[in-house]
């Protein structure tokens, strides 16, 4: 089949910086060119104004149109305004038609015979201890219908994949694994490491506040510096937290630096810790690995499928197995650095595009959508 238009609802594009963006902005456009090669088109709707990675990327020579649209924050304005913007869209363009979505809620008003590409880059949702039982039990039912509906469901690791496929065993035939990739990243070089890395909003889920008492427990450790959008009020906590625990100046909270800079901080971290409850996949810890920066990382969710045989990890509950983490991870040689970097280069941007564009192609074929003006 050839000649096929996937439109991307973009709608938490607009929205700050997110594993969501960053895959957006590596995947797509190789994504775009691929799908051109067969004869189709990529389209993203929304947001309001055209993101800058996307300027960027077309000014390249990224085929990628597109469309600007007011689709609203937040889940119950996404709900109610991307499917009429959706079927305007759809009016326009006769023809094979794909939508490829990446959050929840599903658009209202989806045509049944228009096929649908989903991706789930986590379950958060269906966690009560996350986000509340109220929330997961919503979730859950939002979750089931999306993964119902969508002809194909990607995922960024085989863990997200087995999770699911463990919820909801009828889905196992719909999943398609498409990691992420490492090559976006150029490494600075390497400067002696003056701290702890943390990388993440400030949130609930990254469990930062774990770090906070291993630092408490061991006095020799590196102060920490974390980095990340605080999110519901979570810096004010943490810095309460400091404040009871007396870590005085071994703690300091930024804001989500630009990606440019991102080289240069790594370059400086004696080794990257992410103590996160749960994560989809972790591109900070190939970002560190590439850098030459040991890593510590929880055992949660996809962190140690992506962290590899080199990553040291403890549980996320103890503070005292992440010390014992922490230390071990100040003690990598030379020779073990360079073979997690090797494992990091194994994570390519050009195979998840790939794995994108067949799921689209796949998800296509049993079905052909026409919407009537």
């Amino acid at each position: 089949m050839t000649g096929l238009e996937v439109i991307v609802i973009g709608s938490v594009l607009g929205q700050v910086r997110s594993g969501v963006a960053r895959h957006a902005e590596n995947a797509l456009p190789r994504a775009a060119r691929l799908l051109e090669q067969r004869g189709g088109r990529l389209i993203l709707l929304g947001p309001a104004s055209e993101p800058e990675w996307l300027q960027a990327a077309r000014a390249g020579g990224a085929p990628i149109e597109f469309v600007a649209a007011e689709l609203g924050r937040g889940p119950l304005a996404r709900y109610w305004r991307e499917g009429p913007r959706l079927l305007e869209l759809l009016r326009q363009r006769p023809g094979p038609a794909l939508v490829h979505q990446g959050h929840l809620p599903l658009p209202r008003g989806l045509p049944p015979g228009l096929p649908l590409c989903w991706m789930l880059h986590d379950p958060r949702q269906l966690d009560p201890g996350l986000v509340g039982g109220l929330r997961a039990r919503l979730g859950r039912g939002l979750l089931a219908r999306a993964a119902a509906r969508a002809e194909r469901i990607l995922v960024p690791s085989r863990t997200v994949a087995g999770d699911l496929a463990a919820r909801f065993p009828k889905l196992g035939a719909k999943l398609i694994v498409a990691r992420h990739g490492s090559d976006h990243f150029a490494p600075a070089p390497r400067q002696p490491g003056r701290y702890l890395l943390g990388l993440g909003h400030l949130e609930k889920r990254k469990n930062w506040g774990l770090l906070l008492r291993a630092l408490a427990l061991d006095a020799n450790l590196p102060p920490l510096l974390l980095c990340g959008r605080d999110v519901a009020g979570e810096a004010g906590r943490l810095a309460a937290l400091a404040r009871e625990l007396r870590l005085g100046p071994r703690l300091e909270l930024r804001a989500p630096l630009p990606e440019a800079e991102l080289p240069a901080l790594y370059a400086s971290a004696a080794a990257l810790v992410l103590p996160s409850r749960l994560e989809g996949f972790g591109l900070p810890v190939l970002e560190a690995q590439l850098a030459g920066v040991p890593v510590a990382l929880a055992r949660a969710g996809a962190l140690p499928e992506v962290g590899g045989p080199q990553a040291c990890s403890f549980d996320p509950r103890s503070p005292s197995q992440a010390v014992h983490a922490i230390r071990a991870a100040l003690q990598k040689g030379p020779a073990e650095l360079a073979a997690a970097a090797r494992h990091a280069q194994g994570f390519r941007w050009d195979h998840s595009a790939r794995q994108l564009v067949d799921a689209w192609y796949a998800a296509s074929e049993p079905t052909r959508s026409e919407i009537a003006p």
